[in-house]
């Protein structure tokens, strides 16, 4: 009989999240500094990735931009 590993997978998956979340976080934080936009760092058409406010409202509903206070800074 094989052992039960899924905590770790579980715990992995969590690890790789937070990562990827702060770094997200961290990106954002940097474009918002420069003044570039999402748009202008990617160099993608605005029409595109649509507008920044709705961008904004999108992640605050979906709580992936929390209170940048409380937010983690990054790895």
């Amino acid at each position: 009989m094989r052992a039960d590993n899924s905590r770790h997978l579980v715990a992995a998956a969590g690890n790789r999240h937070e990562y990827t979340r702060a770094k997200a976080i961290k990106a954002l934080r940097e474009i918002d500094d420069a003044g570039t936009g999402v748009a202008g760092e990617a160099q993608v058409v605005g029409a595109w990735s649509g507008s920044r406010k709705k961008a904004e409202s999108s992640m605050a509903r979906t709580g992936t931009v929390a209170n940048n206070a409380s937010a983690p800074r990054g790895p």
